[in-house]
């Protein structure tokens, strides 16, 4: 982790961390990701929701910018929070030392307009987070991952892909990690009767698997997130 960056420890501590779900609440690894790979103490979070990874580096001692196309911030202490959608993003040439950008770039239909923007506004390096489409077991089962059904997304994400994309806008992989659901699709439901003691069962069985994966007995092998550190690369 950059010097810059000094985890207080108050957002991993607190009742809004959900480590095992995505897309609820704070997703414990990106934190760990943020800890790990911001660069500099001038960040931009793009598409930044609610704010609370942004709200996390600004209490870490970097200064954030952070912008979302609505107002959801939670707490906008020590941020300076632009509504503004994207692209194009409306900060200056070279603003910032690392960008973050979390579940965005596959809802935007001007790919390459955003990346071409990030590349103009960050100086070293860009932290983000997209959906695989590497789901050829689960269809054998007639199952899908969530953000397949996803009806905003305008596309799906592959390490080839990516390193393809990054690279015709000036940037080189640095990091890239798959990341895998931490619970099982709850399709055990259909298959328990609706009384009392299919309810008591269908319970006890998902609290059964959870503990089996939370143990490394079972787990899900199919990437739900890529998360991937791309630098710019030297002209």
């Amino acid at each position: 982790m950059d010097e810059s960056v000094k985890s207080t420890g108050n957002l991993l501590n607190s009742k809004q961390v959900n480590p095992f779900l995505w897309h609820t609440g704070v997703n414990e690894k990106k934190i760990r990701l943020l800890e790990r790979w911001v660069l500099g103490n001038q960040v931009v979070d793009v598409g930044c929701g609610n704010g609370i990874y942004a709200q996390y580096l600004s209490q870490a001692g970097s200064f954030v910018t952070a912008l979302d196309p609505e107002d959801r911030v939670i707490d906008k202490n020590g941020l300076k929070f632009l509504q503004a959608a994207v692209p194009p993003i409306p900060l200056p040439d070279n603003f910032c030392n690392t960008l973050i950008l979390f579940d965005v770039l596959e809802h935007v239909e001007a790919e390459n307009n955003l990346l071409a923007e990030i590349k103009r506004v960050t100086t070293d390096r860009l932290i983000l987070s997209v959906p695989a489409d590497n789901d050829s077991i689960l269809p054998l089962y007639g199952l899908c991952l969530v953000h397949h059904v996803d009806k905003t997304h305008r596309r799906e994400y592959n390490p080839d892909s990516l390193k393809v994309l990054l690279e015709r806008h000036g940037f080189q992989i640095t990091y890239i990690e798959a990341q895998y659901p931490d619970n099982l699709p709850l399709v055990i439901g259909p298959f328990f009767s609706k009384n009392f003691v299919g309810k008591l069962l269908q319970r006890m069985t998902l609290i059964w698997l959870r503990l089996l994966m939370r143990l490394k007995i079972i787990q899900v092998d199919v990437p739900g997130d890529w998360f991937i550190v791309a630098d710019v690369v030297s002209e």
